[in-house]
């Protein structure tokens, strides 16, 4: 079944359930998760002008962010890899997911108003992915 499963994350309460789910899944399938962080820089610099500083700030919480996803999934002893990377959050994770078996990510149930302004992640990644996705509320 699943050998490779790729999990994005942002920090979230609901992304750390997604990061659980993710680890008692890999876990039962013998499956490796690949722990991702996307910076968002598109949407950085349409608010403000983001400085070498600012793109370095942005790594550093990514950073704690993967950290606090690595104790999760260390819980139940799953191979992991960690890996950061900027751009549109959607469209890197579906090119990530083109190296995975399965995509398992958080909801946030964002109104429909917000979706209509702003889209959702994960609404994009689950109709421009090429591989499964399971989405955790």
């Amino acid at each position: 079944m699943y050998k490779k499963v790729l999990v994005p994350t942002d920090g979230s309460e609901q992304s750390k359930k997604a990061v659980e789910h993710a680890a008692k899944l890999s876990k039962a399938l013998n499956a490796k998760i690949t722990l991702l962080y996307v910076i968002n820089l598109p949407y950085i610099k349409q608010i403000t002008l983001v400085g070498e500083h600012a793109a370095e700030e942005l790594r550093k919480k990514g950073e704690r962010i993967l950290k606090d996803a690595e104790e999760i999934v260390k819980k139940y002893g799953v191979e992991y890899e960690k890996k950061i990377d900027e751009g549109d959050p959607a469209s890197v994770i579906v090119e990530y997911g083109k190296k995975h078996d399965a995509i398992i990510m958080a909801s946030h149930g964002h109104s429909a108003i917000t979706k209509l302004l702003l889209g959702s992640v994960a609404d994009k990644v689950v109709r421009t992915s090429t591989v499964p996705v399971t989405i955790v509320k």
